[in-house]
């Protein structure tokens, strides 16, 4: 007969029951002698109180699960039961996914929904089963973001575009010294997708290094890997950085090699309409001397420019288009109401006392925005101020909402046409620094994007002759899947209508990506059918949605520790704002 050796796992659990259960007796004898001691004391204080007038005052909470309210109305002490200490089984699927979406701490949530299931009677001091503890709010937590993570990414129908862009954040890992983990904050690169239509979130990406082949390598890689069929892919849309638009190496051009095919570039034209401004800034009021300070007279009275009361200014006619004002963000409600005064010649008071928004060398709509509340604030403002103030109201401000009212990608080279003709005012000088940037950036410019314009213009003749130039361009390239070189033409800038802004005899016509799928026999069709409009999707033409899922993925960066549980929090995060986007009240609120 043989003795085994000492099973120390079972002898510890069995060492831990024991000590519960002590534990368990002692307390039963304390809470027995506060009973027999203080029960009837705290009894008699309550009725004191009552026959005195005061119920609305304090009670000592302690003495009241020993009173009950007995069928003739009067109060009685009673025998408590003994308090069940146990297992919380629900799940906390929705208490998960608002902890996520407000940024509300393990240890906040546990007292939140504890302190509001007593408030409700579910938890007594009979019963203190339902507590809710931070560690069951951290399961919770991560089985949420572990169940949202393991959806199917996108649509689950083919993807069609990918909408990328990226920043350095700062970010919480972990790292071992010794046999302790420490917390520890660096900085990494995230790149950040999303699908359109409907803009749903695909995930995010840690490229190796921040050049475009790398970059494109994580996008194609992460594709993969989540089973998203990238090889249907017809277009691309990012800000237009040069890692990004690189006619070699750069991101689009990476992914195009990878598909060993074109795609459609759709670079955001809210950055394009931003970078005019900035360069026409600078070159009157110099350069920039920190992450949000200016060298010049104007950049530094910008900072407290709200403070400055309204004065008598001179009007500028602004026209802004109508459109959807709960759509707009509230600095671009600051913008569209500010440009209104000032082409109204008056300010008003609530107007004045608003913040235009936080003044950032990245945000250029709240740097507009203080550059129009100091040109209101100016008794005598400066010519440089005057012509800054203007070109926002005449030429930013409206190009801004045009976009915003029609962001489709069909729009884009009408966008780029109105940058160019309102900005016709200036100088000559002026027109110098703006026009190089415009052409720079005109990528909507491009033959393939001015085709998708052609084809949506009002303008029966115009919607036939692009067709008959997507056909032509389809017999002209020998090789339909063959990678093109993207070069922005050289722009027209002193023409009448945007079909005319590049020169169609010089420049290389090639028929848009995004119409690959569509049929030449279909193109016919539409020319020969007066009736007839092709249909296409009609992608945004800005990158506001992934900048939106930039930020997320910053504050996820902060706020817990790994890639899977980065993805996990927006995911959840996106899954409750769906829910229920905003909660003013009662009718607010939606179950599911």
């Amino acid at each position: 007969m043989g003795i085994g050796t000492v099973d120390i796992i079972e002898t510890n659990k069995l060492r831990k029951k024991l000590e519960r259960q002590k534990a368990e007796i002692e307390r039963e004898e304390r809470f027995r002698q506060w009973q027999e001691g203080d029960c009837s004391q705290s009894a008699k204080i309550m009725d004191d109180s009552i026959d005195d007038g005061n119920e609305g005052q304090f009670i000592n909470i302690v003495a009241v699960p020993e009173l009950k309210k007995s069928s003739n109305d009067t109060f009685s002490a009673t025998e408590p039961s003994t308090s069940e200490v146990g297992q919380m089984r629900f799940t906390l699927p929705t208490l998960s996914r608002v902890c996520d979406q407000y940024g509300i701490s393990d240890r906040c949530a546990e007292a939140i929904a504890s302190a509001t299931l007593q408030d409700i009677g579910i938890v007594t001091m009979d019963d203190c089963t339902k507590v809710v503890d931070r560690s069951k709010v951290r399961r919770e937590r991560q089985k949420t973001r572990a169940l949202l993570k393991n959806l199917q990414n996108g649509s689950g129908g083919g993807l069609k575009i990918i909408f990328f862009d990226g920043r350095k954040d700062k970010m919480l890992s972990q790292e071992i010294v010794g046999d302790r983990y420490h917390k520890r904050t660096i900085s990494e690169e995230h790149i950040s997708m999303i699908e359109e239509p409907n803009s749903l979130y695909l995930g995010h990406v840690t490229p190796s290094s921040g050049t475009g082949k790398h970059i494109a390598t994580a996008i194609y890689d992460f594709c993969i890997k989540n089973g998203l069929n990238f090889n249907e892919v017809l277009a691309v849309n990012c800000d237009g950085t040069a890692t990004n638009t690189g006619r070699k190496n750069g991101v689009i051009a990476n992914l195009q090699n990878k598909l060993g095919r074109p795609l459609q570039w759709l670079i955001c034209l809210l950055h394009a309409n931003e970078l005019p401004l900035r360069h026409l800034f600078a070159f009157l009021d110099g350069a920039t001397s920190g992450p949000r300070e200016y060298s010049g007279p104007i950049g530094k009275l910008l900072e407290n420019c709200e403070a400055l009361p309204p004065v008598q200014f001179e009007a500028i006619t602004c026209i802004v288009p109508e459109l959807e004002y709960s759509d707009l963000s509230t600095d671009q409600k600051y913008m569209y109401e500010i440009c209104l005064a000032i082409s109204a010649g008056q300010c008003s008071l609530n107007l004045s006392t608003r913040n235009p928004g936080k003044l950032s060398h990245a945000r250029w709509l709240t740097a507009a925005n203080r550059m129009l509340r100091l040109y209101i604030a100016t008794e005598s403002p400066s010519a440089n101020l005057k012509i800054l103030a203007e070109y926002i109201v005449k030429v930013y401000a409206p190009v801004w909402f045009q976009i915003k009212k029609e962001p489709s990608c069909a729009n884009g080279a009408r966008h780029i046409f109105k940058i160019i003709s309102s900005s016709r005012y200036l100088s000559d000088d002026l027109k110098n620094i703006i026009d190089p940037v415009i052409q720079r950036n005109a990528y909507y410019c491009h033959p393939e994007n001015v085709l998708l314009a052609m084809l949506t213009d009002e303008r029966r003749y115009i919607r036939e002759l692009a067709l008959r130039r997507i056909l032509k361009a389809r017999e002209m390239v020998s090789v339909p899947t063959e990678v093109r070189e993207f070069h922005i033409p050289q722009l027209n800038f002193h023409v009448l209508d945007y079909i005319d802004v590049i020169n169609w005899q010089t420049c290389e016509v090639t028929p848009p990506p995004i119409l690959a799928g569509v049929l030449n026999q279909t193109l016919q069709q539409c020319i020969n059918n007066t009736e007839a409009d092709l249909d296409f999707v009609q992608f945004p033409c800005h990158t506001q949605a992934v900048e939106r899922c930039v930020k997320m993925v910053t504050e996820a960066s902060m706020s817990v520790i790994g890639e899977s549980a980065r993805d996990g929090f927006i995911r959840a995060k996106i899954k409750s704002r769906s829910i229920v986007p905003s909660f003013e009240t009662k009718k607010d609120y939606k179950v599911m």
